[in-house]
């Protein structure tokens, strides 16, 4: 089974070279010392912890830190507080998709190597990523897309290869972008993900920020980490 998955990767890190750049261009502003601080800005942002280095002083594997800090439960307080502990005196930030995608990579490790198709969250993007795969791997039987406009894409290009779906490749998107995920050829089995709870959340997050009032369940931050319910909606294409 394969999957690819439309998170943009950014160099190892977490900020794009434009912004190292940017950086070292403000700090050398004096002339003279504008290399030297150029290195010295590259370096230090490439010292920024990652979630490799929080499982390494917690003592756990990767994806049970980004179950963590991605607010999913099932972990153990005690296995929790000790991931938090190390977050804090690392000082590391959160990266959002980039912890999921290496979480998903670290479970997977005993599995065939899966293979990652970088996508832009277009229908070309999926398009262009299904291509990259079914020429890089010409039997592989299963996809898992980052959002629905992307499987659009990705079954477009199965269709025109002459793939059937679910027969040759299943095809599961992410987002239920309804009414379209419905109408597809075949329709898609894709992850729900509530918009509007989403919505309603962020809107007490907010509220809960400018009151300087920790958000009940969520803890005292005031920019918590939240994972919001899902659910997959089985359809044709899987």
């Amino acid at each position: 089974m394969t999957f690819f998955h439309g998170e943009l990767v950014k160099p190892s890190t977490g900020l794009p070279p434009s912004t190292v750049r940017r950086t070292a261009d403000v700090c050398g502003s004096n002339g003279e010392l504008h290399c030297s601080e150029r290195e010295l800005a590259e370096q230090l942002i490439g010292q920024r912890p990652t979630l490799e280095d929080v499982a390494r002083r917690a003592g756990v594997s990767k994806s049970t830190v980004s179950r963590v800090v991605n607010g999913e439960p099932k972990v153990r307080a005690a296995v929790a507080e000790r991931i938090r502990k190390a977050v804090a005196e690392l000082g590391y930030v959160h990266r959002g998709g980039l912890d999921r995608l290496d979480g998903y990579r670290d479970v997977l490790l005993d599995a065939p190597p899966p293979l990652i198709a970088e996508g832009d969250y277009t229908l070309q993007g999926g398009a262009d990523a299904m291509a990259l795969l079914l020429d890089q791997m010409p039997d592989l039987d299963a996809v898992f897309v980052a959002s629905d406009l992307m499987a659009f894409g990705a079954l477009r290009t199965l269709r025109e290869r002459g793939r059937t779906v679910p027969g040759d490749v299943a095809v599961v998107g992410f987002g239920n972008l309804t009414p379209l995920a419905e109408t597809t050829e075949p329709p898609l089995t894709t992850v729900h993900q509530d918009i509007e709870e989403r919505g309603r959340l962020m809107a007490r997050l907010l509220c809960s920020r400018s009151a300087h009032q920790p958000l009940r369940g969520v803890g005292p931050r005031c920019l918590p980490s939240v994972v919001t319910p899902t659910r997959l909606v089985l359809r044709n294409s899987a």
